[in-house]
């Protein structure tokens, strides 16, 4: 059995150096129904992805795994590292499983052929052996290829974002950034701690802090960028650099190194974390205690500052984001968190550490319930007052617009072009049938030259004719002018619904694992399509209000509310009487 595995950045019909038929191929990434029937019609055999052939088991088996060392790597601030750290590996840890599951399903003797090199191809080897063929890349051969292959990464960020993604990498404990960053004058005065290391994030928990304009917050970034945002008089901004130690604390690092060492030698028992050891998927894990470590001390330090009367965090999936709540518990300070998207699949794999986690509507609240599994006492519903918007389909005034809300698709394994030539074609003929436009409107994290340069190879001169692409944020004026929305399983769903704007979810290209799209669509924030045809059907859909009207969509937040689950009595009464 001859096995094609194509990484999500190939294309199983042009696999450099190949000349041979496959009896399987096996997409990494996530395509679409038409691309993957144009891969089977040519090359003459079944074609499926990663994504469709996960299991409701491996879901569950990622669980349990995520958990298996809990408890093993405490440091001196009662911090879990295992904790901490596995929320970078989950991806992969969750590939493993699939995989290691493929290959029990897959004949002896298989020849298996990785279009590159790459985590899963690891893996394959690890299980297989010299029978698993990895192909180069072709910016692999001379210097000068690999210069324009990089010089084309580099050219999809700005400069702001480039400074960012170099200081993440080579300064990660702010050793160098400590030094450039104004520190902030302290006072006695309490104050909401907000740790953000993303300006959507900041946006978020600045949202609620206009809700008790009485009360102080402190916003402390992990990055620049979680600063660019619109800070109401009661939030100040510092930067962690700032509270950033000189040294690092070498006798404890070299104490839990020491744990770490034994608990990787017990991973051998456990067949899946074995392979993902052996895969390499741990190399770098003793590093990261380091790293981890300084900034536990620069949140620590911020702790130690300032009067924190209590910790909101607005994405507390972070790692580096979910230090100080852990220390803020640590210390009998009250946590709250919310996440600044509509919903998070990462507390399926990690629990909560806030003391209780706000859901921004009843949609929010059932996923955090029924689909993460955190328990119903920790959930309390509650948006921004700024959320809570009025209207219906049928009184609202359409827009002239048909948005395409893109998304950085490449964070699931997601293939943009596939997603490009499934959508933007039939909304292009809608669009010029109706004289109207298309909006392309961009994700913060994705590149406007990029995506162009993805929809030229994809439109027709008559479509780029009524096709606009933009990268400004999210606004009223543009929900204003929208005709009708439309997405994979973007957040921005809950903003149209918010807005009576009709907005729709590619359910065909959606992600599986996360079961985002049907969450919308269970709550009536999108009306979910199941194909590409469908989309032909939205006008239809409008005319005849098929659509159903939103179901809680916003939950808005009261100032008492809020000062409640800021101040947390009975957690400041088990702190005075412990």
């Amino acid at each position: 059995m001859k096995i094609l595995v194509v990484h999500p950045e190939d294309s199983a019909l042009n696999a450099r150096g190949v000349n041979t038929t496959w009896d399987f191929v096996l997409d990494l990434g996530l395509g679409s129904p038409l691309l993957y029937g144009e891969w089977s019609r040519k090359l003459n055999c079944p074609v499926s992805s990663l994504n469709a052939v996960r299991r409701d088991g491996d879901a569950l088996r990622l669980r349990s795994l995520m958990r298996f060392a809990s408890g093993r790597l405490i440091d001196g601030s009662g911090l879990d590292w295992w904790d901490l750290n596995f929320v970078f590996y989950y991806q992969q840890l969750e590939q493993t499983i699939v995989l290691s599951r493929l290959a029990d399903e897959w004949a002896r003797g298989s020849e298996i052929t990785v279009s590159r090199p790459c985590f899963a191809a690891a893996v394959l080897q690890a299980m297989f052996g010299g029978s698993v063929k990895v192909i180069q890349p072709a910016f692999g051969g001379t210097a000068t290829s690999k210069l324009r292959h990089y010089g084309r990464l580099l050219s999809s960020f700005s400069t702001a974002q480039l400074r960012e993604i170099l200081g993440d990498k080579y300064d990660p404990d702010y050793r160098v950034r400590r030094h450039f960053s104004p520190k902030l004058t302290c006072s006695n005065q309490a104050v909401v701690l907000l740790p953000s290391a993303y300006a959507n994030a900041s946006k978020m928990v600045a949202a609620y802090a206009r809700i008790v304009p009485d009360q102080q917050f402190l916003l402390v970034a992990t990055r620049r960028s979680a600063t660019r945002f619109n800070a109401p008089a009661n939030v100040q901004t510092a930067a962690l650099a700032s509270y950033a130690p000189a040294a690092a604390p070498h006798e404890e690092i070299t104490s839990l190194s020491a744990k770490w060492s034994a608990l990787v030698s017990d991973m051998g028992a456990v067949p899946e974390l074995d392979l993902f050891n052996r895969a390499g998927g741990l190399q770098n894990f003793a590093r990261m205690l380091a790293t981890g470590m300084a900034i536990r001390d620069a949140w620590a330090r911020v702790l130690d500052a300032h009067e924190v009367s209590a910790v909101f965090s607005g994405d507390e999936g972070n790692p580096h984001v979910r230090m100080p709540t852990l220390l803020a518990s640590q210390r009998g300070i009250p946590t709250l968190s919310v996440h600044h998207g509509a919903l998070d699949s990462r507390f399926r794999w990690n629990a909560p550490a806030a003391d209780v986690v706000l859901a921004k509507d009843k949609m929010e609240a059932d996923y955090l319930i029924r689909t993460c599994r955190v328990p119903a006492e920790k959930v309390a519903i509650g948006g921004p007052a700024a959320e809570s918007k009025s209207g219906t389909l049928r009184d609202r005034t359409p827009g002239r617009d048909i948005v395409f809300f893109s998304e950085p698709y490449e964070v699931y394994g997601g293939r943009a072009e596939a997603v490009y030539r499934d959508v933007l074609p039939r909304l292009c003929h809608l669009a010029d049938e109706h004289e109207r436009k298309v909006i392309l409107k961009l994700h913060p994290f994705e590149s406007a030259r990029e995506r162009a340069g993805v929809v030229k190879k994809i439109l027709s001169a008559e479509d780029w004719r009524v096709l606009e692409i933009m990268t400004a944020p999210l606004s009223a004026s543009l929900l204003s002018r929208t005709w009708f929305g439309i997405t994979v399983q973007s957040t921005v769903a809950t903003e149209c619904a918010a807005s009576a704007v009709p907005c729709f979810l590619c359910g065909w290209l959606a992600e599986s694992s996360s079961g985002y799209a049907h969450q919308f669509a269970k709550f009536g924030a999108g009306y979910l399509l199941e194909s590409a045809d469908e989309i032909g059907a939205i006008l239809n859909l409008i005319a005849s209000n098929r659509i159903p009207a939103a179901e809680s969509v916003s939950s808005p937040l009261t100032p008492d509310s809020l000062r409640r689950l800021l101040t947390r009595p009975e957690i400041q009464a088990a702190v005075a009487t412990g």
